[in-house]
């Protein structure tokens, strides 16, 4: 059998083998107490399987196996031309457009039935299209330049704009003078564009707008849904993702966003929504190519869910394999320098699982004074070995000072630094490992559970920031989720937080600080994975190892390659395009195992 055989052979393997059963949908533990994650149902996700054939005995409880390879290692590398897992860089990569052979909106119905098969682009090409329906809805406070609104209303052929406040997920109550919501259902339109004005909600808390969005997705669910027909949102926005210019002095606060919709399209499978960042919308932007923007978007031939402009440029998210690889356990990673040893690394929910598996990591490169804070001040899980674990940290020799904090008080994170400068000396690195889960169902959320959220999270990483300006830091590292990257049924409102926190650590980048968030899965051995129960455990492809842990970390505190400002660690199990969000993040991932097929076909010469 030839080598290009064998890699067809293995990817059939790989992509029609058995699905692993029903697991939680839920995150690593982060150090600190989680509410309601129990009431979660089980909610099958995919996992790449192997179809079985006689092999070795070879440990599949530990990736930390030294010198030893397991089969998904091998498979991986023929078969992608990397191992797994892989860390890889969140970044947004240039994607011209293309649009249908007319020069008409194509209502949401007929990108549906492309997707699924039931009619073919040729079809669609030839086919009478109606008219749009497009809505215009503004959220509470939010007031769209009248230019803006003018040139979107001229090329789009705007039917309605609603001024809505929305005060609750069950009441919304129309601003004066505009239509009644109530009376007109969203399922009415093909088409809502939502735009999140820039400047509005800057003085609120950060969970204020996310809230707003949640409550405006929970009502075009609940109206639409007994019609079986949703409209297609599209969320306008300016520099809430996407590359970040050196100008901007805060963090937006529809920073949110992407983390939002990508937990709303696995839950709500029938809505296209739309995620569109346009410099054009900001206050020296040309709304007349705003509303061209728009209307493109809408008339593209290839659906994509998340784009941004940027200087006329189009581009799109992606991930690819980062410099800071590999990530196996056994292989080396790098250690601090001399100069950096001597420095305090504070953690944030370092008591947690993967919060002592960072010190370890930290003491292991040379980090010779660590702090540990949680709210509780104690190990967050019992018989997971944590308590061994802290105890081994002590007798290293480095010093390990526990503390108590609520990293959601900005006056307990102050005073919080203010006792290690002043007891343990310079902080050269932050790590914020701390966050609470609420985990709900995405129309069970509500104000509570998002504030709950973003408060130890993302509030908690911008007073670190904050109050750290003034600190010769070599890192500043926060802990992400993969929910933010790829969404995650339940965790709606984690998502958010969390992609708040990256794009904080975009941000600090963009004014010449050290900023890099790391997007975790499962972590496997340690923390909730462990403490679930045994029938709802995660497989082994789609959980990281506390070995691959320890080398994530020291790549991303001690290493010096060139990276993005979000990173994320994924197993083999997360390479396998499920959805619509999830193929077009993968593009560039893919192109590696296209890369290696044509010069496996070009050796066969």
């Amino acid at each position: 059998m030839s080598q290009l055989s064998s890699v067809v052979e293995a990817e059939d393997l790989l992509t029609s083998g058995p699905q692993a059963g029903d697991m939680y949908a839920m995150d690593w533990d982060d150090g600190e107490d989680d509410d309601e994650c129990t009431s979660l149902s089980p909610v099958p996700l995919p996992v790449l399987a192997v179809a079985e054939a006689p092999r070795p005995t070879i440990s599949h409880k530990s990736r930390d196996v030294g010198d030893k390879a397991k089969w998904d290692d091998i498979l991986s590398l023929a078969l992608l031309g990397f191992s797994t897992p892989v860390l890889v860089d969140v970044q947004w990569r240039e994607k011209p457009l293309m649009k249908w052979h007319k020069n008409t909106l194509i209502p949401s119905y007929i990108e549906q039935a492309l997707e699924a098969g039931t009619i073919t682009e040729k079809d669609a090409d030839t086919m009478e299209i109606p008219t749009l329906q497009v809505a215009l809805i503004q959220l509470r406070d939010m007031k769209v330049p009248p230019e803006a609104e003018r040139a979107i209303r001229a090329k789009l052929d705007v039917k309605a704009k609603f001024n809505i406040e929305i005060t609750s997920r069950f009441h919304l109550r129309p601003a004066q003078g505009s239509p009644i919501m109530a009376s007109v259902k969203p399922a009415d339109y093909d088409v809502i564009i939502v735009p999140l004005v820039p400047g509005t909600y800057r003085k609120r808390p950060s969970h204020c707008l996310p809230t707003e969005v949640l409550y405006l997705l929970q009502h075009i669910v609940d109206v639409s849904e007994p019609e079986g027909r949703f409209p297609r949102l599209l969320f306008l926005s300016y520099a809430a993702f996407g590359p970040r210019s050196h100008g901007f002095d805060e963090i937006p606060p529809a920073a949110s966003l992407l983390g939002m919709v990508r937990c709303c399209r696995l839950e709500i499978q029938q809505m296209i929504a739309t995620c569109m960042d346009s410099d054009e919308f900001g206050p020296k932007g040309d709304y007349e190519k705003l509303a061209e923007q728009i209307h493109d978007e809408l008339n593209c031939k290839y659906l994509q869910e998340e784009i941004c402009y940027r200087n006329g440029t189009r581009l799109t998210s992606g991930v690819d394999v980062s410099a800071r690889n590999p990530i196996r356990a056994e292989c080396s990673a790098p250690s601090f320098s001399s100069r950096d040893v001597d420095g305090v690394v504070l953690i944030t929910g370092g008591l947690g699982g993967i919060g002592l598996l960072t010190a370890e990591a930290l003491v292991e490169a040379g980090a010779r004074s660590i702090v540990l804070c949680s709210r509780s001040g104690k190990v967050a899980r019992q018989g997971q070995g944590l308590e061994h674990l802290l105890e081994n940290l002590h007798s290293t020799g480095a010093s390990i000072v526990l503390e108590t904090c609520d990293t959601g008080s900005e006056a307990e994170v102050e005073a919080l630094l203010d006792r290690v400068r002043r007891t343990c000396g310079p902080l050269k690195a932050v790590v914020h490992a701390a966050g609470h889960l609420v985990d709900r169902i995405m129309q069970n959320q509500d104000e509570d559970s998002m504030q709950r959220s973003f408060l130890p999270k993302a509030n908690g990483a911008w007073y670190l920031h904050k109050h750290t300006l003034g600190d010769p830091l070599m890192s500043f590292v926060t802990f992400s989720s993969t929910s933010a990257l790829f969404g995650n049924r339940g965790q709606f409102n984690y998502a958010a937080s969390n992609t708040w926190m990256d794009e904080l650590c975009r941000f600090r980048v963009s004014k010449g600080l050290p900023g890099l968030s790391i997007m975790w899965p499962a972590v496997a051995e340690v923390g909730m994975a462990a403490a679930m129960e045994k029938r709802h455990q995660y497989a082994d492809d789609q959980c990281v190892f506390p070995g691959e842990v320890k080398v994530v970390i020291r790549q991303i505190v001690c290493g010096t390659a060139s990276c993005s400002p979000v990173v994320a660690a994924l197993p083999l199990g997360f390479l396998q395009a499920t959805n619509p969000t999830a193929s077009n993040l993968l593009e560039p991932i893919y192109a590696h195992r296209d890369r290696k097929v044509l010069e496996d076909l070009a050796n066969q010469q």
